[in-house]
């Protein structure tokens, strides 16, 4: 048999690998490329990318705390500027998709995997939280611009021009210019 390999000679310059390849060793794992890839092949995908330098690399937790706070900072500058609630919606939605087609593309094209599921689950909870607080705010406003009102005219004028604001819009058919409106009492004194 030394005969057949060349006394060594067949072997000169690679890589052997010598292991159990058959279902019955029990050597078979799923894997992405099959779901029954034997232990010998998974090794010589490894020594291949070890070969060719393909292993993955990932970011540093320096890194991925930045993403962190930045996927944080950038929803609340969406909701923060952009005061349309579903342009700010969709705004988020096409920015996450973003930023994850980035993460494939950098996962494809460089082996670099960053950090997703949480800096787009930090990112989505926060453009959520955003909006939440946003709509409290104006509910309150609402709320106290109705109880001030409420003390100078009655309950249905207020109710009317509260929940209906576009009908007085459009039935003044005037400009609408910021007003000022000086409750007082004159006192006169005799004198």
């Amino acid at each position: 048999m030394a005969e057949y390999y060349g006394s060594g000679s067949f072997f000169k310059d690679k890589i052997v690998l010598v292991g159990a390849a058959s279902a019955i060793a029990h050597d078979v794992h799923p894997t992405p490329i099959s779901a029954a890839t034997s232990g010998p092949l998974i090794h010589f995908h490894a020594v291949a990318a070890a070969l060719d330098g393909e292993f993955l690399s990932e970011t540093s937790p320096l890194v991925n705390l930045f993403l962190l706070l930045g996927a944080g900072a950038g929803a609340w500058l969406v909701v923060a500027f952009l005061r349309q609630t579903l342009l700010a919606l969709l705004l988020l939605g096409l920015l996450g998709a973003s930023y994850l087609g980035a993460g494939v593309l950098y996962y494809n094209a460089q082996g670099l995997f960053i950090l997703t599921l949480p800096v787009l689950g930090a990112f989505i909870l926060s453009g959520i939280f955003a909006l939440g607080y946003d709509f409290a705010l104006e509910r309150l406003e609402k709320n106290r611009t109705r109880r001030t009102l409420e003390r100078y005219v009655s309950k249905n004028l207020v109710k009317e021009i509260l929940d209906n604001p576009d009908s007085f819009y459009s039935s003044l058919r005037g400009v609408r210019l910021p007003a000022t409106i000086l409750f007082s009492d004159i006192v006169v004194s005799p004198g």
